[in-house]
């Protein structure tokens, strides 16, 4: 059974060693890169010098500077002109790959507003626009989201056990529901318009494209008891995998599959099927409410 209950089962699995409030460390002190030599501001003649003893200070730089990227133009011997071509850490943008992550940390992970955020950058000399900021914090984000994706699918590979809950979110004016699945090893978060048990198996399922028609799936369809009818009619089919989700409804029509309700368990069944063909064979806790 994939889904139990945490507060009935958790100690048998789980010992206590791996419950624990992770703790941030100060980190290392820099290395040194500037060095400077201050003498007394008087010395009385006849003094000896006896050495030196270092005295440390951390200091932090924040400035503002301009990269002029040449980029040479080329014509063929077909008369096609070719250019070089910036970065592609840049992202579209005219701004480097530091100052976008700095951007990306305040408004983020600290929480500074927009206006806020532009005053600051112009108080330091970048001329940036209020329009382009607000391009760098919500446009052009698609890597962030692939790896999301496969932050999940390798804390899924190095996990014994998944902890899940969820609660009510609003997206873009839209009411949702906002999922965690964590443990001692990672923390992720998806937000989505629905809270069903084909929901929380796609999730976990990400960022894998196959729905697989396999022994795994019939099984999760007979322990839900699924129409008898289908059961037999799909079994005629195990070890297909479909390469997409598009793929797999139109196998739905083509075989007559029809209502919301048996389309919905037949698609748990084939992402269950894909989780455990990937590997998937984890105790999953959740407080019976969020599956």
């Amino acid at each position: 059974m994939l889904w139990i209950n945490l507060s009935a089962h958790l100690e048998p699995y789980v010992s206590n060693e791996f419950w624990f409030k992770r703790q941030n460390t100060k980190p290392d002190k820099p290395p040194v890169t500037e060095e400077t030599v201050i003498a007394p501001c008087s010395i009385p003649e006849g003094s000896i010098r006896q050495g030196r003893e270092p005295f440390y200070v951390q200091e932090l730089e924040i400035h503002a500077k301009s990269i002029c990227y040449w980029l040479e133009k080329w014509r063929t011997p077909e008369g096609n002109i070719i250019r070089g071509v910036p970065s592609a850490a840049l992202n579209g943008h005219h701004f480097g790959p530091k100052i976008q992550a700095f951007i990306l940390h305040q408004y983020f992970a600290c929480g500074v507003t927009q206006p806020q955020l532009l005053e600051f950058l112009w108080d330091i000399g970048v001329s940036i626009s209020a329009g382009e900021l607000s391009n760098l914090i919500t446009k052009g984000h698609a890597p962030f989201h692939q790896e999301k994706d496969e932050l999940l699918a390798t804390g899924i590979r190095c996990s014994r056990y998944l902890q899940t809950d969820d609660t009510g979110s609003r997206h873009q004016g839209q009411n949702g529901y906002c999922t965690v699945i964590t443990n001692e090893l990672f923390t992720w978060f998806g937000t989505t318009g629905s809270k069903s048990r084909e929901n929380f198996l796609t999730l976990l399922h990400r960022p894998y494209r196959t729905y697989v028609l396999n022994a795994d799936a019939i099984h999760y369809l007979s322990e839900h008891k699924f129409a008898r009818k289908w059961v037999n009619i799909l079994k005629q089919y195990q070890d297909v995998h479909f390469l997409s989700e598009k793929a797999w409804r139109a196998f739905m029509d083509d075989i007559g599959l029809t209502g919301s309700r048996n389309r919905q368990r037949a698609t748990e069944a084939m992402l269950y099927g894909s989780l455990m063909n990937h590997g998937f064979n984890l105790v999953t806790f959740s407080d019976g409410a969020t599956v």
